[in-house]
């Protein structure tokens, strides 16, 4: 299959690279770096300029696999490895630290470790089950300790706050086991509160929980209300997983999207397999097989330069460098996998298909990692049962058996990278559209621009709706052939109960699934705009695919720049709202960020406009922005508020706003036939 050709999947990945990934002169704060290509020479350059234990050909053929849009490397290589300026190379996503010890000063150095991994790019998982219950004695019956659920927004804060080099977010899981006397708090977290968004949670499932119906059905009404907890089935996670016996207890600790399970205090890199290059010329065996090559080069880096891609500051350094030393683990997954079944002609809840495509990525995955052992003269320790029934599933018996990873497979939900594959269906999620649009501010023309995106460049028959029960059946069956675990939402519709979800988490159960989260539709974001009955949930319009917008810039000690999207067709309607700030740093811009989602949430709700300009109108944090036209603004939300009124009033020819003589902004307006009222001020003629 020919991989993405559209010149909108290059415009999109160029401000990809832009703003996420290219190298910065550290002086001049330029882009060193202007495509995809750029990013790939300088990883190739940096590893194959290093000693490795294996020849520098298969690294050379491995790397071309990337530049070819074969294999992805996730954001953290992909950000920081060859990168001569960067200080904190980190080069790993997945970070399970374990359980968090019952000590005041133990967890801060667990939430300063966190921070860490956040600032090398890392996510983290951590398990609160040690910590004692709220009201529980402490300072010798002086006090009483808030229990675990009032840690949880501190390290929930953590990951908003700490920027990953000032490109993205921390990202962060938060494990419970049933049996915790505080499980109820824990599972309404999320529910109940709307500032944990950074977090995901998740309720470690073993021995009699399913004797708990009332426990479960709780479970099942957070997860409609909200799409948390999920659940982790930490029995499933160690028996079915190479991992030797003496290892299997400590199998139940996951990163943020719950695809590597481990043992704490480890760490691993991803990479993805693009299922769209497995047509043809190129197959799963082939690309795992490199895929691999690369992600053990990094693992050679880490062990052989004094733990460089690991959080060096953090103190609980060397046990991630001694875990990570011993148990050597890199995670392939795929990418793209329903548009490649759909293009064969599969459906996607083929199970034969998806085992073959699995059994050869596996195949190829353990070729490199056995030529790995015997290129070091070293190995690991499988599980011996697990180990020969695994080979023998996968087709891969009279081949050497001694491998240097404990695990190689790993399916992430990819993201980002997933655009440099140039695929629609990331990871191994069903193909539910043939194109997605894209909006970013080009960096050229500090212009709001929509782009569509299209893999497939001519589809011949319909898609299948793909309801729970096919999304389980695919997910069960792709968990029990990884090494690790898959990182797959179940997605329902909005009319799902949750007497429907209460049957989902029994037949996760009996399919044997070592996780699940299950998202509804009108859940979360669609949830925060209601009508006046609390119980009807608006639905949120549909943005079309082509969207013209207008531009309003602040000038301030940080210039504002406003942008206001419409429909050409309708262009009275604003319906979406982007806010850049200049120089500011990256706590502001998440903040406007968050402005510019509610507002254009309500517009595309069907709120009135008046009603979004109200809400922000008059907020005044002391702050001094000038717009010619719109007038002086004392906050940026005052800002957007004052646009959202210009935009109004240069699209609708009845509604004219003149200077306030009060407040002097350009928010005066005549109400009916005769008074006129200051939108923000309230003064009035009458």
């Amino acid at each position: 299959m020919q991989i993405g050709t559209d010149p909108n999947w290059s415009s999109f990945e160029n401000v990809l690279i832009h703003q996420r990934y290219a190298v910065r002169h550290p002086e001049t704060q330029e882009r060193l770096e202007k495509t995809y290509e750029d990013v790939v020479d300088r990883m190739a350059h940096y590893v194959l300029s290093l000693d490795m234990p294996i020849d520098k050909i298969t690294l050379q053929e491995a790397f071309k696999h990337v530049h070819d849009r074969h294999i992805c490397l996730a954001t953290p290589a992909m950000m920081n490895l060859g990168n001569p300026y960067v200080r904190r190379k980190g080069y790993y996503s997945c970070f399970p630290l374990g359980p968090i010890p019952d000590s005041t000063q133990e967890i801060f150095e667990y939430l300063r470790t966190c921070a860490a991994i956040f600032q090398y790019a890392g996510g983290v998982g951590l398990d609160y089950s040690l910590l004692r219950p709220a009201a529980s004695p402490v300072d010798g019956f002086q006090g009483q300790s808030s229990g675990p659920c009032g840690f949880v927004p501190l390290f929930a804060s953590g990951a908003t706050c700490i920027s990953q080099g000032g490109k993205r977010r921390g990202a962060m899981l938060g494990q419970m086991d049933y049996a915790h006397k505080d499980i109820l708090d824990f599972i309404a977290l999320k529910r109940d509160r709307t500032d944990l968004s950074s977090i995901n949670l998740s309720v470690n499932v073993f021995g009699d929980f399913w004797k708990k119906k009332d426990l479960i059905r709780e479970i099942a009404n957070s997860m409609w209300i909200s799409g948390d907890p999920g659940l982790l089935f930490s029995e499933e996670m160690a028996n079915n997983s190479p991992y030797p016996s003496a290892l299997k207890p400590f199998i139940k600790y996951v990163n943020p999207c719950g695809e590597y399970t481990s043992l704490p205090w480890s760490a691993c890199n991803l990479l993805t397999v693009n299922a769209l290059a497995c047509e043809g010329i190129h197959d799963f065996e082939e690309l795992g097989y490199y895929a691999t090559c690369i992600g053990n080069a990094i693992l050679w880096i880490t062990m052989s330069h004094e733990g460089e891609g690991l959080p060096i500051e953090s103190q609980h350094f060397p046990l991630f460098f001694e875990t990570l030393k011993k148990i050597r683990p890199v995670g392939i997954g795929t990418s793209g996998v329903a548009e490649y079944l759909y293009s064969s002609g599969k459906e996607y809840d083929d199970i034969a298909a998806w085992k073959s495509i699995f059994d050869s990525l596996a195949r190829g995955t353990l070729t490199a990692s056995s030529d790995w052992a015997t290129a070091t003269k070293t190995f690991v320790e499988w599980d011996e049962n697990y180990k020969s029934k695994h080979l023998s599933d996968i087709g891969y018996e009279g081949k050497k058996d001694t491998f240097w990873n404990t695990s190689t497979l790993c399916q992430a939900p990819t993201g980002s990278v997933s655009q440099f594959l140039r695929c629609i269906a990331t990871g191994i999620e069903p193909l539910t559209t043939f194109s997605v649009n894209r909006q970013y501010v080009d960096s050229d023309t500090n212009k709001l621009k929509t782009v569509q995106l299209q893999s497939l460049a001519s589809p011949d028959r319909p898609l299948k709706v793909i309801d729970a029960q096919m999304q389980l059946k695919v997910i069960s069956n792709i968990q029990s052939w990884l090494h690790t675990s898959a990182s797959k939402t179940i997605m329902v519709p909005k009319e799902t109960t949750v007497e429907d979800i209460e049957e989902i988490i029994w037949a996760a159960k009996e399919m044997k699934l070592k996780g699940l989260t299950v998202f509804r539709e009108g859940c979360r974001l669609d949830s925060i705009v209601s009508s006046s009955d609390s119980s009807q949930i608006t639905r949120v319009s549909r943005l079309p695919d082509n969207l013209d917008s207008k531009k309003y810039k602040f000038k301030g000690q940080s210039s504002v720049h406003i942008f206001i999207s419409y429909d050409p067709d309708i262009p009275k309607e604003p319906k979406e709202i982007f806010i850049e700030v200049g120089k500011s740093g990256t706590k502001i811009n998440s903040l406007c960020n968050a402005i510019a989602r509610q507002a254009s949430l309500a517009l595309r709700s069907g709120t009135n406009p008046q009603m979004v300009i109200k809400s922000l109108l008059g907020n005044d944090d002391g702050d001094f922005l000038m717009n010619s036209k719109c007038g002086r603004a004392t906050s940026i939300p005052d800002a957007v508020a004052l646009a959202l009124q210009s935009f109004i009033g240069d699209n609708n020819a009845n509604e004219i706003y003149d200077i306030c003589p009060m407040c002097h902004h350009n928010t005066f307006m005549r109400v009916g036939t005769g008074c006129k009222t200051c939108q923000r001020c309230s003064h009035s003629t009458c």
